[in-house]
């Protein structure tokens, strides 16, 4: 029997306006069912006299919030028709205003523990939301309606079509696999044949291959371009060495897709693998000393350093989720990052490589260092002295200007990662994040306090991956991995 459910998506849209710049203001809000397009909930509220932009960021702020009133875990689509709010709160343009700034670090921290996409709309399609606003203004007072809920759909049978999410797949709106009732990785198509690669010939064909060049192997070529003295021991030798590498690659998988006893022992189901990949090397990263570059956006962009270091993140990925290297790691279903454009940029050059466009995720934000945020540790240690210690050393000590404890980024990674884990279950998600928020998830996965968790190591553009049961274990299969290690 079907009962009202909360739905798995959300869509909100969202304006606000003024009559006059400044002048009369309000916002109007329209929240629908992912899944149904129906209205679920509408909001609106005259702001007194504020500029256009204030009015806008209000009608954000008030559509998240009003979202996750209805569903705390669910997927929100936030649609605007304002270009400027969108853009800033993708992280592409800097926000100067200070009651615009205010209100978009409001929606940010709401938005902490949500998966979410901002999208920019027409304004003839956001007219429902532009009608409350002009109600608002006119009755010079709030709105709110409330409507049922939409029924929950009925199971879908155990014979129906698979959905794929990314680029191999059709192409749905992030979280429509739970809108449409079907659930998260139920069966991707297509496997990823791959050979090992033979410096000077041809690949050699291996659905299963790792994909490492082996350097000096293939025939013997004379400078004319025919078969030279010893091209026969070379051919062999190149067999050999391919040969060895598969086997050798083999025994690691085998090794690697054997579960410990342990969890064995404790449940028989199957977990979600979350792999946490940190962002490429930025100007900030290389500041001798250390730096606090934290979660403002849209932060510093990658140095060519780091976009190398990115590819070769990608090239990681991909051997690890589409050519079969860990057994017991599947293919990805969804591709999450912090907002940041470090992360961003890094999210890009690994989603070409595995096949995934990247969806805005705040749960994997970095460290708001308040502030500190973009000063090196030998400035801040000379304006708040012992602080950067007692930061690092006091969980629950805060930097000045609003900045987070570590007790706080903990909160936030077990928040996010619990709510991933009820959002794409026995799947596999990679995320790209930064290295105070991986180190806080490793603190979540092994249940230790920050004074222990802080003591990881998570370079650039490394690989840290985690499996989690919905019994609640947890085992780590790797930490601080790079492309060096493989």
């Amino acid at each position: 029997m079907n009962t009202p459910a909360a739905p798995a998506r959300l869509i909100i849209e969202a304006d606000g306006g003024s009559r006059g710049n400044p002048g009369p203001a309000a916002y109007g809000v329209v929240v629908r069912d992912g899944r149904t397009g129906k209205a679920v909930a509408e909001r609106g509220e005259y702001l007194g006299e504020v500029t256009n932009n204030v009015a806008e960021y209000s009608g954000l702020v008030a559509g998240i919030e009003t979202a996750l009133e209805i569903s705390p875990a669910a997927f929100l689509d936030i649609r605007m028709d304002s270009r400027l709010v969108v853009q800033q709160m993708l992280g592409h343009w800097q926000i100067k205003h200070a009651d615009m700034r205010r209100l978009a670090n409001r929606a940010r921290s709401l938005l902490a523990g949500a998966s979410a996409t901002f999208t920019w709309v027409p304004r003839s399609q956001n007219a429902s939301a532009d009608r409350l606003v002009n109600e608002a203004i006119d009755a010079r007072s709030a709105v709110s309606r409330d409507f049922p809920l939409p029924l929950e759909p009925d199971p879908v049978p155990d014979d129906a079509p698979a959905v794929g999410t990314g680029r191999h797949g059709r192409q749905d709106d992030p979280g429509a696999r739970l809108a449409d009732g079907v659930g998260p990785g139920r069966g991707v198509a297509g496997g990823v044949g791959a050979g090992l690669g033979v410096a000077g010939g041809a690949g050699v064909a291996g659905g299963a291959s790792a994909g490492e060049t082996s350097a000096g192997g293939g025939a013997g070529v004379d400078a004319n371009g025919a078969g030279g003295f010893g091209a026969d021991l070379a051919e062999e030798a190149g067999k050999t060495e391919r040969a060895g590498l598969e086997r050798r690659r083999r025994a690691g998988a085998a090794t690697h897709g054997t579960a410990s006893g342990r969890y064995r022992a404790f449940t028989r189901s199957r977990p979600t693998t979350v792999l946490l990949a940190r962002h490429g090397a930025t100007m900030a990263t290389d500041v001798d000393g250390g730096c606090f570059s934290g979660s403002l956006v849209p932060g510093p962009a990658l140095t060519e350093r780091g976009r190398e270091q990115a590819e070769a993140l990608g090239t990681l990925l991909e051997r690890v989720v589409l050519r079969g290297l860990w057994p017991d790691v599947g293919r990805p279903i969804a591709l999450l990052t912090s907002p940041t454009a470090r992360t961003r940029q890094t999210a890009d050059v690994v989603g070409a490589a595995i096949g995934l466009d990247a969806v805005p995720d705040y749960s994997f934000i970095e460290a708001n260092f308040g502030d500190w945020d973009g000063l090196a540790f030998d400035q801040v240690e000379e304006k708040w002295p012992r602080g950067v210690r007692r930061w690092y050393t006091d969980p629950d000590f805060r930097p000045e200007g609003g900045g987070e404890s570590l007790s706080d980024v903990y909160t936030r990674l077990k928040k996010g990662l619990t709510r991933v884990v009820e959002t794409y279950p026995v799947s596999t998600i990679v995320v790209i994040s930064h290295a105070v928020a991986i180190r806080a998830a490793l603190g979540v996965a092994l249940g230790a306090p920050a004074q222990a968790w802080m003591r990881f190591r998570v370079a650039p553009a490394s690989l840290t991956a985690m499996h989690f049961w919905p019994t609640g274990e947890t085992e780590v299969l790797a930490q601080n991995w790079t492309l060096l290690d493989a």
